[in-house]
Formats: C-alpha cells, sequence, structure tokens
C-alpha cells in the first residue's frame, strides 16, 4: 500500500532461537545481522518483541553502516516491551547496581550497559547479584 521498497540483502546471520526463551537465553544469544547497508531511512517491521534485543542489533548494524532508522514496529509482543529506549535512570540503576559487570559484558558482546533495551535493563536490575547475570549467560550458551 505504501509502495515502500523492502531490504533484502541485510540478513539475520545467526538462528537464536528465542522462541520461548528465558530472558538470559535471549541476552546471552544475541542476533548478528549481515549485508551493506544503503545510506538511507529505515522503518524496521519485526513479527513479535520480548526483550526487544534484535531489533536493537539491527539498528546497529543499520546505523554503522549510515543507515537511519526512524521507527520499529513489532506485530505482537510483550507489554513491557513497548518502549524500547531505556530511561537515562534506568541505566544509572543498572550501573549502581551491577556496574561491576560491565567490563564483562562489553567483552563478552562488543557492547556497554548504554546499548541495552529498557526491557533488558529492567531484566538485569530486577536480577539479585551480577554473579547470577553472568553464571546464568554462560549457562545459556549450552540451551539448545
Amino acid at each position: 500500500m505504501l509502495d515502500w521498497e523492502v531490504e533484502r540483502d541485510v540478513v539475520q546471520a545467526n538462528v537464536v532461537n528465542h522462541t520461548g526463551a528465558s530472558g538470559f537465553s535471549r541476552l546471552a544469544k544475541q542476533a548478528f545481522f549481515e549485508g551493506i547497508v544503503k545510506p538511507e531511512v529505515f522503518v524496521i517491521v519485526d513479527d513479535f518483541i520480548g526483550q526487544g534485543g534484535t531489533i536493537a542489533n539491527l539498528r546497529g548494524h543499520i546505523q554503522q553502516q549510515g543507515g537511519l532508522v526512524l521507527c520499529a514496529t513489532t506485530l505482537t509482543g510483550k507489554p513491557h516491551s513497548a518502549y524500547l529506549h531505556q530511561r537515562p535512570e534506568q541505566l544509572i540503576e543498572l550501573r549502581n547496581k551491577h556496574g561491576q559487570l560491565e567490563e564483562w559484558w562489553k567483552e563478552r558482546f562488543g557492547f556497554g550497559f548504554e546499548c541495552l533495551t529498557a526491557s533488558e535493563s529492567r531484566y538485569l536490575i530486577n536480577t539479585e547479584t551480577g554473579e547470577r547475570i553472568r553464571d546464568r549467560i554462560e549457562a545459556a550458551d549450552t540451551e539448545q
């Protein structure tokens, strides 16, 4: 109806099996994307949003290559994931509670807590200790 061009050259490069996965599994198994992005404006459309990581990772891939993401939308999802961008006070709360974990996080995932979605940050804030986060993410690597 809108006669918009569909980008077919950018694809998810790995299988993450997020359907029915725990929050730690979703965090551990990040979606990676391949494909050359034209310096254009994009609208991201996904079928479902759990914690928002896949959309955030696709946005990062597009922006690293000079594209601009105007907005993202999904067909369905978790109500607490309707807002992707974490609030500044949420990032401060996460760093105050689990800041000792951020260097490990950067080494493992290639980005800091500032790149997390609001839902991802909420999930980590609600976890008792940084050790539990690290243990659960490392354990998720062995999940099928």
